[in-house]
């Protein structure tokens, strides 16, 4: 018999008498040093063990057919100690299956080409469990204690309730509760009932609800997923779909706690890393200003192209680096406005006069067709940073000579606003994706600009925080119309 100690870590004792699986099992499990094992290859040494650490051992990996005891005696043997236990075979038809469930185990897993890495996930979403709360809502005092030693055997820390208005007030006083399991029938307020008020106090990614339900005359499942539920089982189940349906629903929800966790990491990284470029780009920037001023003097024409392109240079990096800023800000929810009226059709003409400096280089002639429309409510600011991103995208992707018109036309509700350019037009299916972050269309711009695909995201994401729309109308080989909309003000 082998022991590996670490009182920080949950001892799991193997019992298993191929060396092989053994060694496998121990390696995969203390990998990643989150657990401490002890083994043994016969009924007789998991006998010594168990009687000596019974009380210390977290999970009992166990094997049916041993040399010593062939018929399972090692499990009822760890049961009567109280050693959660989850038994390991290469046996299972009907009649064993039966047996193992009998003996109030947490799960079996069969030997297989999976059956090591299923083995070690299971035993650490055990681990995971012991954190989480669940609520069992359900006025059948029997179905309830079938629910509870179900859940305990996962190690689930569990709550109950007779009925709905219980339930909510447990949940009021324990909010870290992860999953709720409902019955359909219950006094004072059913199951229904309970699933959309607690769906009022918490979205499906904070707390899983699991509705239950014998009667089968009305559609339930159906209703119940329509109240919010994130699962339906008709009564009665088995016990291995019950906890099927559960850890799997678990597995889920965090799952998305987890990548919404490390997308908030990326955006906070992303911000950072834009905030302390931009100072050393400024800091460039300005020292070449400072020698292609007419004070600095003395440079020679090869001097001066090579700084005009590392201003070109960046100048391009800056705008990356706002637009990586903008994102950061956008993704964490900070994008703040600054609400005041304002016209924007003088807006658009000064956006327009700036930019036509830049398409200039290009030969290209941005010109307008604005109607007259009343004040626009919403951040000036933002909107002219909107306007700037569509006119700077025409520019890059238009040919060399080309034209870019801007019209404003308005509607009872609503300012209109398009974009026009005659670039190399985007497909019907990159347009599908066009607003989302760093998507490019494989479109080249042709003046060689740079873009982190960031641009359009940006203005999606300020139209829609004015509660305006925006949208693309492009065939290849047509240029591209890029639409907007934003409410206006009919106050004077």
């Amino acid at each position: 018999m082998g022991y590996m100690e670490d009182v920080e870590q949950p001892i799991i004792l193997i019992v298993e008498d191929s060396k092989t699986i053994l060694h496998e099992v121990t390696r995969q499990l203390t990998a990643k040093d989150e657990f401490q094992v002890a083994t043994a290859t016969n009924f007789a040494e998991a006998r010594i063990y168990m009687d000596a650490h019974a009380g210390d051992v977290f999970v009992a990996i166990l094997d049916i057919t041993l040399p010593d005891a062939a018929d399972g005696e090692v499990v009822d043997y760890a049961r009567e100690l109280g050693i959660p236990s989850i038994v390991f075979t290469s046996n299972l038809d009907e009649d064993v299956r039966k047996k193992i469930l009998s003996r109030n185990i947490i799960d079996y897993v069969v030997k297989d080409n999976y059956a090591v890495p299923a083995l070690v996930a299971r035993v650490r979403r055990l681990r995971r469990n012991r954190d989480i709360r669940v609520l069992v809502a359900d006025d059948s005092t029997s179905f309830r204690g079938f629910i509870r030693k179900q859940l305990q055997l996962q190690m689930f820390q569990v709550l109950e309730a007779q009925n709905g208005r219980q339930a909510l007030k447990l949940y009021e006083k324990n909010p870290d509760i992860a999953l709720a399991i409902v019955d359909y029938e219950m006094p004072e307020m059913d199951g229904l009932e309970l699933t959309r008020s607690l769906r009022r106090m918490s979205s499906q990614v904070e707390l899983v609800i699991i509705g239950v339900s014998a009667r089968v005359s009305t559609p339930l499942s159906a209703l119940f997923l329509k109240s919010g539920a994130n699962d339906f089982l008709h009564k009665p189940f088995m016990e291995e779909e019950f906890n099927c349906r559960v850890l799997q629903n678990v597995e889920t929800m965090e799952m998305v706690k987890a990548l919404r966790r490390h997308d908030k990491e990326r955006t906070k990284f992303l911000g950072i890393v834009a905030h302390d470029l931009r100072t050393p780009i400024n800091g460039i920037n300005g020292f070449v200003q400072l020698l292609l001023s007419e004070g600095a003097g003395g440079l020679s024409d090869d001097q001066r192209e090579l700084l005009d392109i590392i201003q070109t240079a960046t100048g391009n990096m800056l705008g990356m680096v706002n637009d990586l800023l903008d994102i950061s800000v956008i993704h964490s929810g900070r994008l703040d406005l600054r609400i005041s009226r304002f016209d924007l059709g003088a807006l658009i003409r000064e956006r327009v006069r700036i930019q036509n400096i830049a398409a200039a280089a290009k030969e290209i002639v941005i010109s307008v067709d604005l109607q007259e429309a009343p004040p626009v409510k919403g951040d000036a600011e933002r909107v002219a940073q909107m306007v700037d991103n569509l006119l700077s995208n025409a520019i890059k992707y238009s040919p060399l000579g080309a034209d870019v018109l801007v019209t404003l036309s308005r509607d009872k509700h609503s300012a209109h606003v398009v974009v026009r350019d005659k670039g190399p037009g985007i497909s019907q299916e990159n347009q599908k994706r066009l607003f989302r972050s760093f998507v490019r269309t494989g479109a080249i711009p042709t003046g060689d600009e740079s873009s982190v695909g960031l641009g359009l995201m940006i203005v999606r994401n300020i139209v829609e925080a004015h509660k305006g729309r925006v949208w693309v109308e492009s065939e290849l080989g047509h240029g591209a119309e890029f639409h907007f909309t934003l409410p206006v003000s009919e106050k004077s």
